[in-house]
């Protein structure tokens, strides 16, 4: 079996852990990032399409204005998907990208979706990130994975799902959400989660 298209998708992950900006701009932390263009190699037969849809919930919550390295969890989330995005090779998928938080009242449970479902482009996705300039608000981060679960009712096929957030739910229920979706979506869906966050913060819970 060639390369899964999907794990591809994670490629830059690890470049978005090692650094971060203080304050969210849109855009990369580091500009020099060049994302590799996969294009050529998907059309050498050296990677192939595994995935037909993906779907990101994004925490935008409180907790994500804390620091990291100096740098704000919350923009060194937008930076992954930023370069995610970048790193997406031509191919057809429908997408979409849910938030939760995103409120200036600190007590507001929220989630939102911001793109999709839709047929993916990627100045359609970078442009729904660049839509929520801050994090705020608590984390139901439950509500936010039982919306997403109702919003890829749309989708046909296989489906990632990609969860950004930095673990701290305290009194909400995601991974119970999650296992919803694998009931409902069985093999269909793959589910990756991304901890955005320091080896000080409390321990996140398991997805």
């Amino acid at each position: 079996m060639k390369k899964n298209f999907s794990n591809t998708v994670l490629v830059c992950l690890i470049g978005a852990f090692l650094s971060s900006c203080a304050a969210y701009k849109p855009g990369l932390i580091d500009p020099s990032f060049q994302a590799v263009d996969l294009n050529s190699k998907m059309q050498a037969g050296e990677y192939e399409q595994k995935i037909d849809n993906f779907y990101v919930v994004l925490d935008r919550s409180g907790s994500k204005e804390e620091t990291y390295r100096g740098h704000t969890k919350f923009a060194i989330a937008n930076d992954f998907l930023t370069r995610m995005n970048a790193g997406i090779p031509d191919v057809e998928l429908t997408s979409g990208i849910r938030t939760f938080g995103a409120s200036l009242n600190p007590f507001a449970k929220k989630t939102n979706l911001i793109y999709g479902p839709t047929a993916y482009s990627k100045q359609g996705f970078q442009d729904a990130l660049e839509t929520v300039g801050w994090g705020g608000g608590l984390s139901p981060a439950d509500e936010a994975l039982n919306a997403a679960n109702s919003d890829m009712m749309a989708f046909q096929g296989r489906t990632a799902l990609i969860f950004v957030g930095d673990g701290q739910y305290k009194g909400y229920d995601p991974a119970g959400a999650v296992k919803q979706m694998k009931a409902d979506y069985g093999d269909n869906l793959c589910v990756y989660p991304v901890l955005v966050g320091s080896e000080e913060s409390p321990p996140p819970q398991k997805l």
